[in-house]
């Protein structure tokens, strides 16, 4: 058929340029030609613009913007600024230094683990040797 095409390019894709579709499906989803359907229009030597959605024109761009936008009222928002309304939010500045999450312990920071005392069978920080128990 004259107005369908097939495109080699990594894969194959077949391009229609009466309904304006390729199978890669970014001519549908954009509004204009993807580079499949760019190399069909360009073999049959017709006007690419042509095949664009009339929306990316400038044309249609001034119509758009060719009428007064009027600012949409506020009624509910006083007219005059009064300071006093005016809420200060602090941000809040970390504190000099490493945190205390991030810092590395030294060897004598380490934590000991309580010991059992064999004598007297409780928890705490002393052995058979120190035992208070005695």
């Amino acid at each position: 058929m004259e107005r369908l095409y097939e495109v080699a390019s990594p894969r194959t894709h077949s391009v229609d340029l009466l309904q304006k579709t390729c199978t890669c499906h970014k001519w549908r989803v954009n509004g204009f030609p993807c580079a499949h359907a760019c190399s069909a229009i360009q073999a049959t030597r017709e006007d690419i613009y042509s095949f664009v959605e009339p929306y990316f024109t400038t044309e249609r761009y001034n119509k758009t913007y060719q009428e007064i936008i009027l600012p949409i009222p506020n009624y509910d928002k006083p007219q005059a600024y009064d300071p006093s309304d005016r809420i200060i939010v602090l941000i809040p500045v970390p504190p000099p230094g490493r945190r205390k999450a991030q810092r590395f312990k030294n060897a004598w920071e380490k934590q000991k683990r309580p010991m059992m005392c064999t004598k007297c069978f409780t928890l705490g920080h002393h052995n058979r040797a120190s035992c208070p128990m005695l």
